[in-house]
């Protein structure tokens, strides 16, 4: 069987990074899950870092469907729910290079610091509930329309560090809105992410990226769905890993 996992950032490895910040391409959750079915089913990863529900709905025919997955593991939403200070695209004079150079991005800087204050008065968003709702539910048709039999797990947005929802305001309601919208979709494919390791364990130094062992955790639960899902022959033996996957 083929499983694809169709990810945002959040599957994506970060080796760039120094210390317990940094994981590689073999820590995060689809490699693991390579690993884990190699000789069973196959495996593959399509990270797209900050990708919204709005361009996975553009791609996801030529990124998973022409793939012909039987099952595709989405984990999508972050970056469509979190508080923005613009919206997506926006041209506005503070993001301006040559006005940020002049003012010594004074603009910028006042926002940020009243950040928690501006969030209140102006909720903005890259993608809305609707059009969110709307997105993902285009993503799952457009994939079935190649793929009538496929089967779908959509992992939950993880609740980010305490520290961003005070920073930014309803960050965590916003989150457990668009999980609402996630499980109305899903249903039974939905899979929470919120209580795979303890809060201090689960983030990178950013709070909202998963460290090692939350990629971890998260592996171990999708292998219990893909389990569910498609079975796994008795005598099938993993085999080695695979060394490296492709960034789209």
């Amino acid at each position: 069987m083929r499983i694809v996992i169709f990810s945002d950032s959040m599957g994506m490895p970060r080796p760039n990074l120094l210390g317990t910040d940094q994981t590689h391409i073999w820590d995060v959750y689809g490699s693991l899950l390579k690993e884990r079915y190699r000789g069973i089913h196959d495996v593959e990863l399509v990270y797209v870092g900050g990708l919204d529900s709005e361009d996975a709905a553009k791609i996801c025919e030529r990124m998973v469907a022409y793939r012909e997955p039987d099952l595709v593991i989405l984990h999508i939403g972050l970056t469509d729910c979190a508080p923005r200070l613009y919206r997506k695209g926006s041209k506005h004079l503070f993001l301006q290079p040559w006005f940020s150079r002049i003012t010594r991005d004074l603009g910028m800087r006042f926002l940020s610091h009243y950040r928690r204050q501006v969030t209140r008065v102006r909720p903005i968003v890259y993608v809305r509930p609707q059009a969110f709702a709307q997105n993902m539910q285009m993503v799952r048709d457009r994939i079935r329309s190649h793929c009538p039999d496929v089967s779908f797990c959509a992992i939950g947005i993880v609740l980010v560090a305490d520290r961003l929802d005070q920073r930014s305001w309803g960050y965590h309601d916003k989150i457990r809105t668009y999980n609402g919208i996630l499980q109305s979709i899903f249903a039974d494919g939905f899979v929470d992410s919120d209580d795979l390791v303890a809060r201090e364990q689960m983030f990178i130094s950013d709070g909202f990226h998963l460290t090692k062992a939350a990629h971890t955790a998260l592996e171990e639960r999708l292998a219990g769905r893909i389990d569910r899902e498609l079975g796994v022959p008795k005598d099938a033996l993993p085999g080695p890993m695979a060394c490296s996957e492709r960034e789209i």
